[in-house]
């Protein structure tokens, strides 16, 4: 609003400064805080002036390690953090993977540089992965590339799959734990993604935690994206988080598979948000929490984070791993 006004009453004004302020929100955003200098022109606008101060308490706070939100800190309002705040687009590291199907690689590459967002190309890629396969192996690894490449419409696919039911799972788990005994087969990566499934599949849960805990450092996206398979597929089986909870400590232990340069902003996310969030109905506790969707999409849980409020009573949440009730949940699980 202050923009467009400034804009139609100033139509020759110089815009050097706006070019400026784009490129320090930038440097904010994309965790560059050493390259956030303050702009030679100060904005016109009194609010963008306010923009611009806040940025830079954000880069020097941020500039030798990045720290936890701090709203005394930085002398705002509460509610001025919240919407100022810059959300940092990331995603767990991929690793550096080779998988003997080359194809596959590429895709799964292309997936992960989209970040999230659809492409037809890999939905079609992903169809035909998932009714693909010579045998009962070959068929079931094409499933988990499906869900990978379509996490959409297809993550639960190996998860749910009939092709692992009974003592063909066993099979398949007794032949995918054969070709893991060596760490530097070309595809043990995803080897131990179809494990984690199958171990699923066959009650085996209690081998679950020891393959992400090996897959994890090679993969974070993977490990991440077969917890996200793992909580979907025990809510949709209306199983108990009982059966995941070693899974969910080792998830904890590991900065929850965002890997070693995950922003800390995500980390108090998960941590401080997230319980309000579900305790108040903003988010469910079912799926995988998302750090992203609660800094952008839960705006009043955030500002009571910010403000140190409790988490509120009554709501729904899961338990914590160790089996007591998370602060503000039941515990009926």
């Amino acid at each position: 609003m202050e923009l467009d006004q400034w804009a139609k009453s100033q139509p020759n004004g110089d815009t050097a400064w706006l070019q400026e302020f784009v490129n320090l929100f930038v440097s904010v955003q994309g965790r560059h805080y050493a390259d956030a200098a303050k702009p030679a022109h100060e904005p016109p606008i009194p609010y963008f002036q306010r923009l611009e101060k806040f940025y830079l308490t954000l880069a020097d706070e941020n500039k030798a390690q990045e720290v936890a939100p701090d709203l005394k800190g930085s002398g705002e309002t509460p509610e001025f953090y919240v919407l100022a705040l810059p959300v940092p687009d990331y995603q767990p590291p991929l690793g550096e993977m080779k998988f003997s199907d080359r194809r596959f690689q590429a895709l799964l590459e292309r997936k992960y540089a989209l970040f999230g967002r659809s492409d037809p190309e890999l939905v079609a890629a992903a169809d035909r992965y998932a009714t693909n396969g010579t045998d009962g192996l070959d068929q079931y690894l094409g499933q988990v590339k499906a869900s990978l490449l379509n996490s959409d419409d297809q993550a639960m696919l190996p998860f749910k799959s009939g092709l692992v039911r009974g003592a063909s799972g066993t099979l398949m788990a007794s032949v995918l734990a054969d070709r893991m005994k060596d760490p530097n087969a070309i595809d043990w990566p995803l080897d131990a993604y179809a494990m984690v499934a199958i171990d699923w599949a066959t009650g085996a849960w209690q081998n679950i935690a020891p393959v992400l805990k090996d897959l994890a450092p090679r993969s974070p996206y993977l490990a991440r994206s077969a917890m996200e398979g793992l909580f979907f597929i025990r809510h949709a089986e209306r199983n108990r988080w009982r059966f995941l909870n070693e899974s969910r400590n080792l998830m904890a232990k590991d900065n929850n598979f965002l890997g070693p340069d995950a922003p800390e902003l995500y980390t108090w996310a998960l941590a401080k948000i997230q319980p309000i969030a579900v305790s108040l109905d903003l988010v469910s506790a079912n799926p995988l929490p998302n750090p992203y969707f609660l800094l952008t999409g839960t705006p009043y849980a955030e500002l009571m984070a910010l403000k140190g409020e409790d988490v509120p009573a009554g709501g729904a949440q899961a338990p914590a791993p160790d089996g007591s009730p998370a602060a503000g949940g039941t515990g009926q699980w």
